[in-house]
C-alpha cells in the first residue's frame, strides 16, 4: 500500500469576539486539514495549525502510509 494522492485544505473562519495571543489580536481562526489517499482506496485525515508546503506533501507520494 502506497500513498497515491495528498490534498491540503486551509480553513479560515471569523469569530464573533476577537481573541489575543502573545503577539496579536485575532479576528478569525485558521486550521489546515490534510487528506491522504492510498492506491488501495483508503483515506486518512490529519489536522494542524499550519499547512505543509506543497513540496513537503508531494514527498509523501509513493510512501508507505504507516
Amino acid at each position: 500500500m502506497k500513498i497515491q494522492q495528498v490534498n491540503i485544505y486551509q480553513l479560515r473562519y471569523p469569530v464573533q469576539l476577537p481573541f489575543a495571543n502573545s503577539t496579536t489580536w485575532n479576528r478569525a481562526r485558521t486550521a489546515a486539514v490534510v487528506e491522504a489517499t492510498t492506491d488501495d482506496g483508503l483515506t486518512g485525515w490529519g489536522e494542524g495549525t499550519e499547512a505543509p508546503s506543497p513540496e513537503a506533501a508531494s514527498r509523501l507520494i509513493g510512501r508507505d502510509p504507516f
